[in-house]
């Protein structure tokens, strides 16, 4: 408003002469007040779309700014009471476009400005130098800066940027040929990295001295190329090189003293002023297996260079041999150390190694290596025989090396000797070292623990019988003059006429009709239901491939009778069993499934003996089969079902058949009974070294029959 007051009032003066100190006075001032306008703080609150930040950037900022109005279609929010700068502003509205994955690029020429996506940014911004700061300009959003590492190695300032720089769109490259390196990031970053690379640069280097391996007696010659090589490069126009080489007092190695970050130039110039040669070589010594021959190796070549970096070694387990790859003074080391290994004394290379068994028994483990080594080869002696070994004691080291003494001074034997100490569950193996170590790879892959199984046999017997009984009885007496006949249909089902009182009563339905000496009519009708189940559930815990017995029976004993020519005796002759035997042995196989090699009897004695000295009759059934199961399923392996009917009828001939009448004359007797017996049985796997799931099986089991576990029982306390 004022500028233009100004202007008018310039206008309206324009028709009269003006001085020129009132001119130049009036210039002064519209100027001071336009520069006033444009170093106002700008006031930004609410909605603003990105589109309109942009053009009010650009107007207030005096800039040029480029930009897709379809990409910056979107609206912020902006909630601030506080008055932004011109550089608050600039910065508030990058920050905007970063939130939505763009920024501002410098376009062309210094004050134009291009609004970019930031995936593109590093590859569509201006390269500046670093020594062409923009004084007095805006830096956008995101630069590409080149800057000098010196006197740092190009490469090594990448690796002490490369933290810094943003991860997924920033950049560090080093420029071959040059020190100098290209830095892409957002404007801040590329001023936290400059800043970092700055101290890093003017930081004092530290020194070191490193010592390299010389070709034998060949240190001044090797120091002598090395500085030539040094000269001829910075002859070249290459960049200095700082530090210098020396010869050793030994003539053996030239050491280096440098900064430490020129000491990978030193190390280069060297390997190419007298390159090693590299040659691999393959050492066997008889009787000591690869591990043994390879460590042997190690310690010497690491004696010989404290740093081996360029020396490989491979152990060869399955041929015995170590392949090693050096230059050619560790391999004329390493063969005086063979050869010296060779010419020693059969016995001098025996040697005792306790092997501690932790899964398995001791012995089970010596008795699988008898077999599993050549029987000829294999000498296996147990505690309790020859030389210093007692079975009321334990082995101790000393022992171990007495005997490991012994064995020395004793010529070599075909195989191992293998001890077994079960006081303390480990093996002592004599021998070379290529035996021992066959010994301990075999002791490692067979000293693994035992899965067990759970083996529970579940046993049910159902009988259902049903049984019907219906009869009637007449019977008629008379007496005609001197003559007395009796006629009846009897089945022993009550009383004759004859008696005076009623018969007793017996279960089921009975009618009597009774006229004593004249007649009498019985009538008797019973039905009987019987259903009966029978459970049984033993429950056993074995190892793998081990067999496992329940018996649970009854014994009944018997008389025994000798006889002889003069006297019998009777004497007691032992028992009968009967009940329940289970034998079952598991095997563990792979995919969760058990082989089951079971045998299941189930026995009963059935009625009493006829005589004393004989065993009373027993009922027998077996159930025995290998099968294959899954693990924790509950299976059935088997059974037997009897089903028996019975009808009886007893009559008066030929009456007994004439319809209706005939009921009158008949007992009938019908009869059914049916007997089930199956077999289950579930196996579950423990197979946790922990013992985990035995002992939660082994809990429930204590709860319910009421047993403590051991387990410390959390109570609840109050705190005052």
């Amino acid at each position: 408003m004022r500028i233009l007051l100004i202007a008018n009032e310039l206008r309206c003066q324009y028709s009269r002469p003006i001085s020129l100190l009132r001119l130049i006075f009036l210039l002064g001032t519209l100027c001071a007040l336009a520069y006033g306008a444009h170093g106002q703080n700008t006031q930004l609150s609410g909605n603003l779309p990105l589109a309109r930040f942009a053009d009010l950037a650009a107007e207030k900022l005096g800039i040029s700014i480029r930009y897709d109005p379809g990409a910056l279609n979107r609206t912020i929010t902006i909630r601030s009471t506080k008055a932004l700068t011109d550089d608050e502003l600039w910065i508030q509205f990058n920050e905007a476009l970063s939130g939505i994955e763009f920024t501002t690029i410098l376009h062309g020429q210094l004050g134009s400005y291009e609004v970019v996506p930031l995936r593109d940014a590093a590859n569509r911004a201006l390269i500046e130098y670093a020594e062409h700061d923009n004084n007095g300009v805006l830096n956008p959003g995101f630069r590409s800066v080149i800057i000098s590492s010196s006197p740092l190695d190009a490469s090594s300032a990448v690796s002490l940027i490369q933290p810094l720089v943003s991860a997924s769109v920033g950049k560090a490259v080093a420029l071959p040929g040059s020190d100098e390196i290209l830095i892409s990031d957002f404007t801040q970053r590329v001023s936290t990295i400059r800043a970092a690379l700055e101290r890093a640069q003017n930081e004092e280097g530290e020194v070191v001295v490193e010592v390299i391996r010389s070709p034998p007696g060949r240190s001044v010659e090797f120091v002598s190329s090395i500085k030539q090589l040094v000269d001829r490069q910075q002859s070249a126009g290459g960049k200095p090189l700082r530090g210098d080489v020396i010869a050793t007092a030994d003539n053996t190695s030239v050491s280096v003293v440098a900064p430490v970050e020129e000491l990978p130039r030193w190390l280069s110039i060297a390997n190419q002023a007298w390159p090693n040669s590299l040659e691999s070589m393959r050492y066997l010594v008889p009787d000591f297996d690869s591990e043994t021959l390879s460590a042997v190796l190690s310690e010497a070549i690491q004696a010989q260079s404290p740093t081996p970096d360029e020396v490989t070694i491979f152990a060869n387990s399955f041929t015995g041999s170590v392949t090693v790859t050096a230059d050619e003074l560790t391999h004329t080391i390493l063969k005086e150390l063979v050869e010296e290994l060779r010419q020693l004394p059969a016995g001098a290379r025996f040697k005792t190694e306790r092997l501690d068994i932790r899964q398995r028994v001791a012995q089970d483990i010596a008795d699988q290596l008898t077999r599993l080594l050549d029987a000829d080869e294999l000498q296996t002696g147990s505690r309790n025989e020859g030389r210093t070994l007692t079975s009321s004691r334990d082995i101790d080291d000393t022992e171990a090396e007495e005997l490991s003494t012994q064995s020395g001074t004793q010529e070599p034997s075909s195989g191992p000797l293998i001890t077994v100490d079960e006081s303390t569950n480990s093996l002592l193996v004599t021998g070379t070292p290529s035996q021992i170590a066959s010994v301990r790879t075999l002791t490692n892959q067979l000293d693994t623990p035992i899965s067990q199984v759970m083996i529970e046999v579940l046993l049910v017997s159902l009988s259902d019988s049903e049984t019907l009984d219906l009869g009637v009885e007449l019977e008629k007496i008379e007496v005609g003059g001197g003559t007395l006949y009796r006629l009846s249909s009897l089945f022993g089902l009550g009383t004759d006429a004859a008696a005076s009182e009623l018969p007793a009563g017996s279960t089921g339905l009975t009618g009597v009709v009774l006229d004593p000496g004249e007649f009498s009519v019985l009538v008797r009708a019973l039905e009987t239901v019987n259903e009966g189940r029978s459970l049984s559930m033993p429950r056993v815990l074995v190892a793998n491939s081990q067999e496992a017995e329940f018996n649970s029976v009854t014994q009944q004993p018997i008389l025994s009778t000798n006889t002889s020519d003069v006297i019998a005796t009777t004497s007691f002759g032992g028992f009968e069993d009967a009940g329940t035997t289970i034998s079952i042995a598991p095997q563990i196989l792979a995919g969760e499934q058990l082989n089951l090699d079971y045998s299941v009897t189930l026995s009963a004695f059935i009625g009493d003996s006829s005589d004393p000295a004989l065993p009373p009759p027993r009922q027998q059934n077996q159930l025995s089969s290998a099968i294959t199961i899954p693990d924790s399923y509950t299976v059935a392996v088997g059974g037997i079902e009897l089903d028996t009917f019975g009808d009886a009828e007893s009559r008066v001939p030929w009456i007994g058949r004439v319809p209706v009448i005939g009921e009158f004359f008949k007992n009938r007797s019908k009869s059914r009974s049916k007997t089930k017996f199956y077999v289950f049985i579930r196996a579950s796997i423990y197979q946790d070294e922990l013992f985990e799931q035995l002992r939660y099986a082994s809990d429930q089991l204590a709860n319910d029959a009421g047993i403590p576990t051991g387990w410390p029982i959390i109570e609840p306390r109050v705190i005052r």
